[in-house]
């Protein structure tokens, strides 16, 4: 089987769900109709019998690595007796979790460290489908910046299949922030109601 064309761009948000507009492109060149139920990266199972996800399945990257994935497994954590700054924060948040981490907490760096790995690891197997150029990390999250970053660059460079799916690729978060999913899909709906 030939290789596909290499596409520009893949975004993951804080639910770690890749651009519909990417796989809408990819599917496009390829010559299939675009059906609207691709690009679930936050649906790809990244720890089997892991936490129960939103859609009933267990192990989800969003289960394990969204905003409300990292402020749970914090609070787990502290339920079991560690040691945090973020012991009387309630409801715990994942900005607080970054906040603390940046002043130093080690919990909370180990939290935004872990779902950075899980992160890296589907990332790998997203590259090994599509192979993009550029993977843009947006929401809320991807405001911890290199503490999420980091872990997530190692772990990719631990799953993907070879080095080759590294060369050229840029890692960045999203330069509109928390709004670059909102963003994209405002230009995708602009797009589709164009050609309707």
């Amino acid at each position: 089987m030939a290789a596909g064309p290499r596409c520009n761009r893949v975004m993951a948000s804080e639910r770690a769900r890749l651009s519909g507009r990417t796989m809408k492109n990819l599917l496009t060149q390829q010559g299939r109709r675009w059906r609207g139920l691709a690009a679930e990266l936050g649906h790809v199972t990244v720890l089997h019998d892991g936490p129960l996800c939103g859609c009933g399945q267990r192990g989800h990257l969003e289960a394990i690595a969204s905003g409300t994935a990292i402020a749970r497994w914090v609070e787990e954590e502290l339920k079991r007796g560690s040691v945090s700054s973020l012991v009387n924060e309630r409801p715990v948040t994942a900005k607080a979790v970054s906040k603390a981490a940046h002043a130093g907490d080690k919990l909370a760096i180990a939290a935004l460290e872990r779902a950075g790995r899980f992160i890296g690891q589907a990332l790998a197997d997203y590259l090994h489908i599509f192979n993009p150029t550029a993977v843009i990390i947006g929401g809320g999250v991807s405001l911890s910046g290199n503490l999420l970053l980091d872990p997530l660059c190692e772990s990719l460079k631990k799953h993907v299949l070879t080095r080759h799916y590294l060369d050229r690729l840029t890692i960045e978060p999203a330069a509109l922030g928390d709004d670059a999913g909102l963003m994209g899909a405002l230009a995708l709906a602009r797009e589709i109601e164009s050609q309707v």
